[in-house]
Parts: C-alpha cells; sequence; structure tokens
C-alpha cells in the first residue's frame, strides 16, 4: 500500500515538474520577445538612422565650411545609406510593421538619397556647387522631426508589447509559485512515507538481496541472450530476409501495390534488424576481446579507392557527394583490411546521415610524424561540445531531434574506436554545432615493409 501511494505521488511529481519546465519554456519565450536591450531591434536601428542623419548633417555643414574634406560626408553618407536599406526589408521591416507605425519617412529619405547620389560621388573632383551642397543640406535636415516621431512611435509600440509580456510573466510567476508549493508538498509526503517504509527493515534487506539476485540473473540472461541472438536468430532472420526479397524480385508473380508496399517494409526492417544484431555481436566480442585480426601490410590510400564507388552510391540516395583526397607517397599500415573496410564504412555513413542534402563529405587522407591519418569531415549538423567525450561509447547517441531523427543503435562509433585500437591506432572527433564533424583516424605507419595485402597502389 505504502509502495502504492509512494509510487502515485512521485507520478504526481513529475506532472508538477513537467508543468514548471513547460512554464519556464514560455517564460523564456516571453523574454525573448522583450526587446527594450535589443541593440539589433527596431527602436536601435530608427535611432541610429536619426544618430547617422545628424552626422551626416554635421559632415555637410563642415565641408561647406572648409573645415572637412569629402572623406568624411561620403562616409557619413554610406553609412545612412546601408542603414536604411537594412532597416526597410527583413525582420526589422517585419517588426516595424507589426508595431503598426508609418514608416514612409524611411521610403522619402532614401528617395533623397539616391537623388543626390551623383552630388556625393562628384565631392572629391570639387565639380559641384557650394549651393548644391547647401540644398542637400537642408533637404535632409527637415527629416529630422519627421524620424523623431517615428522613433517615438516605435518606442511606444515597443513598450506597448513588453508591458503585454510583463503581465504574462507575471501571470507565470504566480503559476509557477503555486507548482513549487505543490511541489514541496509532494516532497514532504514522499518523506512521509520514506519514514515509514524505514521501519520495515528486514523486507528492505531481503528487497535488496533480491535486487542483486536479479542483477546476477540479467548478467546471466544478456549472455545468454547473446548466445540465442547469434545462433537462434540470424538464421531465421536470413531466411525472412530471403524469402522478402525473393518476393520482392517477383518469384511468387506481381502483387498488388499495398502488398509490395508492406513487402518493401518487411525487407528494410529486417535488414536494421539484421545490423542491429550484428553490432551487438561485434560489440560484444570486442569489449570481451574476442576479436580475430588477420593483420597485413596493406596500400591504405588503394584500399579507400576502391570502396569510394560503394560509398558514392550510398551518399547519392541522400544527394551527398563524398570526395577522396590523398597525399602523395603515403607509407603502407598494417591492419585487417575486413575490419579497416568496417571502419571506413562506419565513418563515411555516419557523416553522409548527419549531413545536408547538396553537401559534401570529404575523405583525406595524408601522413604525419605521428603516423597516416584518415579524416572524414561532413558540414552537417554537428555535436555540442559536452556530449563529444560520450560519442564513443556503446549506445550512446547525442540527444537532439535531429539525430533522433535518423536513428541507429549508437554502436558505430564504438565498434570503429575499439577496431581502431586493437589495430594500434588512435580515433578522435571534433565538431562545431551547424558547421559540421571531423573523424580523425591516425595508424602507425609499416615504411621499410613489403606490402602483403592484395590491395595495391594503382600506377
Amino acid at each position: 500500500m505504502l509502495r502504492k501511494l509512494r509510487l502515485l505521488v512521485l507520478g504526481s511529481l513529475f506532472v508538477l515538474l513537467a508543468l514548471i519546465v513547460l512554464s519556464l519554456t514560455s517564460v523564456r519565450e516571453r523574454v525573448s520577445g522583450l526587446e527594450g536591450g535589443n541593440p539589433t531591434g527596431p527602436i536601435w536601428f530608427v535611432t541610429g538612422i536619426e544618430y547617422d542623419l545628424l552626422q551626416l548633417e554635421l559632415a555637410l555643414n563642415d565641408y561647406t565650411l572648409g573645415r572637412s574634406g569629402p572623406e568624411d560626408v561620403n562616409r557619413r553618407f554610406d553609412i545612412l545609406w546601408s542603414r536604411l536599406v537594412v532597416i526597410q526589408k527583413g525582420e526589422t521591416a517585419d517588426k516595424l510593421d507589426q508595431y503598426q507605425v508609418d514608416r514612409a519617412v524611411l521610403g522619402r529619405l532614401f528617395t533623397v538619397l539616391q537623388a543626390n547620389d551623383s552630388l556625393i560621388v562628384n565631392l572629391p573632383q570639387q565639380i559641384v556647387p557650394n549651393s548644391d551642397v547647401r540644398r542637400f543640406l537642408d533637404e535632409i535636415t527637415s527629416y529630422n522631426s519627421d524620424l523623431r516621431n517615428l522613433s517615438l512611435d516605435v518606442l511606444q509600440a515597443s513598450s506597448r508589447l513588453s508591458k503585454t509580456r510583463r503581465e504574462d510573466l507575471s501571470a507565470i510567476s504566480t503559476q509557477n509559485s503555486i507548482l513549487t508549493g505543490l511541489v514541496v508538498a509532494a516532497f514532504v509526503v514522499l518523506g512521509a512515507l520514506q519514514i515509514l517504509e524505514t521501519a520495515q527493515t528486514k523486507r528492505a534487506l531481503k528487497e535488496k538481496e533480491r535486487l542483486l539476485q536479479d542483477a546476477t540473473a540479467a548478467n546471466v540472461a544478456k549472455s545468454q541472450f547473446i548466445s540465442v541472438m547469434n545462433h537462434e536468430l540470424r538464421t531465421p532472420l536470413t531466411s525472412i530476409r530471403g524469402a522478402v526479397t525473393l518476393l520482392n524480385a517477383g518469384a511468387a508473380g506481381t502483387f498488388p501495390e499495398k502488398a509490395k508496399k508492406l513487402l518493401d517494409m518487411v525487407q528494410k526492417n529486417s535488414e536494421q534488424l539484421s545490423l542491429l544484431i550484428e553490432d551487438i555481436l561485434e560489440i560484444e566480442n570486442l569489449t570481451a576481446g574476442r576479436i580475430d585480426l588477420r593483420t597485413e601490410v596493406v596500400d591504405l590510400a588503394a584500399l579507400i579507392a576502391g570502396e569510394m564507388s560503394n560509398f558514392q552510391a550510398y551518399a547519392k540516395a541522400s544527394d551527398i557527394t563524398v570526395t577522396l583526397t590523398s597525399q602523395d607517397g603515403i607509407a603502407p599500415v598494417k591492419v585487417d583490411t575486413k575490419r579497416m573496410r568496417q571502419v571506413l564504412s562506419n565513418l563515411v555513413h555516419n557523416a553522409v546521415k548527419f549531413s545536408k542534402p547538396g553537401s559534401t563529405v570529404g575523405v583525406d587522407l595524408t601522413q604525419t610524424d605521428g603516423g597516416v591519418v584518415i579524416a572524414v569531415s561532413d558540414t552537417g549538423i554537428g555535436i555540442p561540445d559536452d556530449t563529444l567525450p560520450k560519442i564513443f561509447d556503446s549506445f550512446y547517441q547525442v540527444d537532439s531531434s535531429d539525430s533522433r531523427n535518423k536513428g541507429g543503435t549508437g554502436l558505430g562509433l564504438s565498434i570503429v574506436k575499439n577496431l581502431i585500437q586493437a589495430m594500434n591506432g588512435t580515433v578522435s572527433v571534433t565538431s562545431h554545432l551547424g558547421r559540421g564533424t571531423t573523424f580523425y583516424v591516425v595508424l602507425p605507419a609499416a615504411s621499410g615493409v613489403a606490402l602483403t595485402s592484395d590491395v595495391q597502389a594503382a600506377e
């Protein structure tokens, strides 16, 4: 009874915490909309135009009085021109429209600048009459009052919007206070239930002993599961894949369109299940040290070049290009050829999976004092800095909507790391969010050793 009650309270606590999180998210959205101090908001742009117009007036006045040259006038003219271009389009213009203010004065001022562009351009040649300069000065000075009124209108509109958001924040704050009080009450109830449960010491000890036994049984069950998966699952799964492949190939005649879609779904999911089983078996063998490497000295440049057709065929389905750049005179390396192909495939497929259509995945092969370096780079979504140390852990996936949508088991990079370490190499990664990721594989050079693999460099 106490256990059920505690679970009920815990469930209520999680619901309350979820409501608080949603409320805080709402607060964040509203705070982001407060533009009072935003140096790129409409208020700053409008007041910036006032300032730039005043600077242009001062520069023109100094020029007519002979206190400065045409360079300052040209610079101030260009600054005001650029500011007017920016404020009349894009997000700033949309915000001014949202404020429902009349920004026609900006268009008129821009028209004046366009009409006098040649006048300003000709200033350095000193072929512009001083009277024309003063006429232009008087013309733009007349806009000071209209710009001031526009600034006041924008400020008032922004204040109204900020007031509405502050009222929303106040209401959310009150809601959060109530939710926090409920959370505290839930914790108090949990504490009381815990005190009652501690009185049942003997039962708790038995529960711990049972949990220990369960953990031991789970470990045994895992080993048994791996064994069953190896001997009992792969065989029927292979049969299923073969049968579905034959059906899709028309061995049993034609099927309706709906049936074909179902067969395609079965084939796709059986292939994914097969890959999952292989990855789990692979990582189990690697972590248990049951890996059988057949190393030989190979030409890594030729090996990678031989795999490029497979990489390009895979990437083409996602509208992505895979390129190879190889330094001349790369020393041979001592690796397991099959395992090396597996490493390359995992890295390239991973790069393609998280790249945008139309982009390029690069495979670069170089040699440094530290050995032969393979760099697989993409321009995809990138990896957050706080998750980089965990990226090679088994079953780990970056917790983001993009990576979740891409699927996967989280075993590929762990397999890559274990295989490269087994071949006396190292693997590392650098990444920048929104700009892409690069994986580096460094293998010791086998200089002075004859090639023993049938993978040779093309002459």
